[in-house]
């Protein structure tokens, strides 16, 4: 899903490059008409909207791909997807890492199996001790002496045995032994799961940490690189700059915006994988299925 999110984003990415360049070639043209530019500078704007036109068809395929990777993930022979996910600022606020190890002590399913495995084990030692206790019977009976009497008499018989084992060849000892030594290795194997999950949550805890930092960074680049390229436009225009230095400019926007969506994606996979390590399902991303478009739509 996040890959699909981040080449939609590509996709724009690419978009708004070659329109910048497609814009940049026009201006060099006219500078180039009004004998105001070089040669070279129109040439080098038409190699810069070629490198834009094939971005733009190498995040097309990046998308294809990231489209039948989801049918594959799905189960689905066909279908079309588009990936949704929430403004940055409507995420809520993430609870603390012993908050969310709780959480996954309470949620994940191999733990939760593990503890089962403890409370079994438990009640088998305690069943395994129970078998060196006294064991109580009792048995009761009733019938009639003489039936076809026309005065009927009834006898009532009550009996209780008293069961202690004593010598029994040390089964049940061996079998508590048993129990015991189960109940030992399920409560190591919950305690490794446990130690496991917590490892696992602090590990991805500290990967959002860092990939929110770089999508900090990526968001400075993307501002600092827009102002650049403003700028290298205006001194093109001006007969100041050069189309060297407008190319420059508009390969360092694209690549800053190319970090951005690379570190969203990051994030938004940390995110993910934080979900699995709690056991919880995240609610914050959707992905709706397009409808078929009309032949006609189509083949245009």
């Amino acid at each position: 899903f996040r890959i699909l999110l981040a080449t939609q984003e590509e996709i724009g990415v690419a978009a708004q490059n070659l329109a910048a360049a497609a814009d940049h070639l026009r201006v060099a043209g006219e500078r180039y008409s009004a004998r105001a530019a070089a040669r070279f500078d129109v040439l080098r704007a038409e190699v810069q909207a070629e490198e834009a036109r094939q971005e733009l068809i190498r995040a097309d395929g990046n998308l294809q791909a990231a489209r039948a990777q989801l049918l594959q993930a799905l189960g689905l022979a066909s279908g079309e997807y588009r990936a949704l996910a929430p403004p940055p600022d409507a995420v809520a606020v993430r609870p603390g890492v012993d908050e969310l190890i709780a959480a996954a002590a309470r949620q994940r399913p191999d733990l939760q199996g593990l503890a089962r495995q403890v409370a079994a084990a438990e009640a088998g030692v305690a069943a395994a001790r129970a078998e060196r206790y006294p064991t109580l019977a009792l048995a009761a009976d009733y019938q009639y002496v003489t039936p076809e009497s026309t005065t009927v008499f009834s006898r009532w018989s009550v009996g209780a045995l008293v069961s202690l084992p004593i010598l029994d060849g040390g089964r049940a000892g061996a079998r508590r032994g048993e129990a015991e030594a189960v109940l030992v290795q399920a409560r190591a194997a919950l305690e490794t799961g446990r130690r496991q999950v917590e490892a696992e949550i602090r590990q991805v805890v500290a990967r959002i940490a860092s990939a929110s930092a770089l999508v900090r960074v990526a968001l400075r680049q993307v501002e600092q690189a827009e102002e650049l390229s403003r700028l290298a436009d205006v001194r093109f225009a001006g007969g100041v700059g050069t189309a060297t230095e407008v190319a420059d400019a508009k390969t360092s926007l694209a690549r800053a915006r190319y970090g951005l969506v690379r570190a969203q994606a990051d994030r938004g996979i940390a995110d993910a994988e934080l979900a699995l390590a709690v056991g919880s399902a995240s609610t914050e991303e959707s992905a709706e299925q397009t409808q078929p478009e009309s032949r006609e739509g189509a083949q245009k």
